[in-house]
């Protein structure tokens, strides 16, 4: 619902609340794609230049509170799961860096990892359709 509020321009705030939700999107549509098999690195792309312009706004749009937004919080959680149950757990700094500190982190943390995730994902059979989506098998972290 937010890639096709974003994409619809059904998105209200001011253009730093704007390009912050674009960018969740265009991660989004880089996940997806990147679960699907398709390679499109403008997704991440598009999503890392909205969040350099978020992260370069400052105050009163600090880092920390779009990141303890649900959305952008559950994104953070969802690619830590996923890690934990390829066996490439988030070292401690990395998971900070993508939960509090730096929404750019997140896409280049994407870009350079996720790929490698869902091979690992996909060789151990971990990875089940559900009413949860996605999800690994066993308890949710």
């Amino acid at each position: 619902m937010i890639c096709e509020d974003v994409l619809n321009d059904r998105i209200d705030g001011d253009d730093v609340e704007k390009k912050a939700w674009a960018a969740l999107a265009h991660e989004h549509i880089g996940d997806l794609r990147r679960i699907a098999g398709l390679d499109d690195p403008d997704a991440y792309q598009t999503a890392k230049r909205h969040y350099e312009t978020v992260e370069a706004a400052g105050a009163p749009h600090p880092i920390m509170a779009w990141a303890n937004e649900e959305e952008f919080y559950q994104s953070s959680r969802f690619i830590g799961h996923l890690a934990d149950a390829a066996n490439q757990p988030i070292d401690a700094e990395t998971a900070r860096d993508l939960r509090s500190l730096s929404l750019t982190r997140r896409i280049t943390y994407r870009q350079s990892t996720f790929d490698a995730i869902l091979s690992a994902l996909d060789q151990k059979e971990t990875l089940d359709w559900s009413e949860r989506v996605l999800s690994t098998s066993g308890p949710d972290p």
